[in-house]
């Protein structure tokens, strides 16, 4: 009797610990806290749009399309802000010319021009001057037209449809000068030594073509 009756109470503690309640109890709790506190800014959101008026049933799909048009608006925010970045970037002046008399120099007196100007320590005018040589030089060769308004983009794709060989090298020259006018870097002899030899690379081009 006393047997049976142990094995009843066993039998019933068993079906006792197998019901959900017990189940959910005993299982292993790793709630992620973010993403508790976004449930509670979720539910707390979904109980305002209750108290607004807004019908039962229809306060959750309220929320998830609220939370879609602002989704959207910080989307299209960004994409905005990118590109005005870029359009501010493509639109940026280039300084070579500080007038329109420069560009009919040539290239030979605007590079004694830079070398007496890094004489007397001037080096960003020394920088400015090389770099307009280098352009002057390249417009005289026909590789580019030099004019005011372009930028360095373009005068890389110019020259990459007649002196392919020659962008890398111009590109570095620009850095430099960009680095000076552009980024407020003030220059120094190492940046005027660098630029002349990068230019003299074209020079010695221009030799090669004659």
């Amino acid at each position: 009797m006393n047997d049976i009756s142990l094995s009843e109470k066993k039998e019933k503690l068993r079906e006792i610990l197998s019901r959900e309640e017990f189940a959910e109890s005993a299982k292993p709790q790793h709630l992620n806290p973010i993403a508790l506190w976004l449930r509670k800014i979720w539910e707390k959101f979904i109980d305002l749009i209750s108290v607004a008026g807004v019908p039962q049933g229809a306060s959750e799909l309220f929320a998830y399309v609220l939370l879609g048009l602002v989704l959207l608006l910080l989307a299209a925010a960004v994409v905005w802000l990118g590109r005005r970045l870029l359009q501010q970037r493509a639109g940026r002046k280039p300084e070579y010319f500080s007038s329109t008399d420069e560009l009919l120099k040539s290239s030979r007196v605007q590079h004694e021009a830079a070398k007496k100007q890094a004489e007397q320590g001037q080096y960003d005018e020394a920088v400015r001057l090389m770099f307009l040589a280098l352009l002057l030089m390249m417009d005289e060769q026909g590789w580019v037209r030099a004019e005011k308004w372009k930028t360095n983009f373009e005068y890389a794709e110019e020259l990459d449809n007649r002196t392919p060989e020659l962008v890398e090298t111009f590109k570095l020259a620009a850095a430099i000068f960009e680095n000076v006018h552009y980024g407020k870097k003030a220059a120094n002899a190492g940046d005027y030594e660098r630029i002349t030899e990068l230019a003299g690379r074209h020079w010695r081009e221009e030799r090669a073509d004659a």
